[in-house]
């Protein structure tokens, strides 16, 4: 998408470290570009409207209608609908050297209705650290996104991901039903 007619949306991406048109990020630039396709013109519009009061959350902005994702080192600006999203969960990984624990990666993802997951964000912290930046971004993100759609599943529960992996389509109508109250 040609940001030079979208100021605001340009001016948050260029927050989030610009779009940059290599070589190398070809097909990031092009998977992008089709998350734009996925918005009637009124929308993007009313994304344009709602970019600059859009709060970042981690390598993200939150806004009622679509989370503006840009990735470090990718340089690319993504748009996740709102209306589209099931669940939104943080994932920690704990790397060890010698079976010592020596840094957490704390990671908040998306999952969309059609299947894809998204990285809003990675935060690495110290082995043994008691800050949970997933469990306030994902908190953060609630505020924001239930006004707009009720129904998104927040955070990592076993009981949560075997329900959306072993009934995909019966989640989804659930999150959207919850949505419509």
């Amino acid at each position: 998408m040609d940001l030079t007619y979208y100021p605001n949306i340009a001016a948050k991406a260029n927050e989030l470290g610009g779009v940059k048109k290599t070589l190398f990020n070809k097909k990031l630039l092009e998977e992008a570009e089709r998350s734009w396709r996925q918005f009637s013109s009124e929308d993007i519009a009313r994304i344009e409207q709602e970019a600059p009061s859009a709060v970042k959350v981690l390598t993200s902005f939150i806004t009622p209608t679509a989370i503006l994702n840009m990735n470090r080192n990718e340089h690319a600006l993504r748009a996740i609908p709102v209306r589209d999203i099931i669940w939104i969960y943080g994932n920690v990984t704990t790397t060890r050297v010698n079976f010592i624990p020596t840094t957490k990666m704390h990671e908040v993802k998306v999952l969309t209705r059609s299947g894809e997951t998204y990285l809003l964000g990675q935060v690495t912290t110290a082995a043994f650290t008691r800050k949970n930046p997933c469990g306030d971004a994902i908190g953060q993100i609630r505020e924001l996104l239930t006004p707009y759609r009720k129904g998104i599943i927040y955070g990592w529960s076993e009981e949560a991901a075997e329900f959306i992996r072993s009934r995909f389509q019966e989640a989804v109508q659930m999150v959207d039903e919850k949505s419509a109250e």
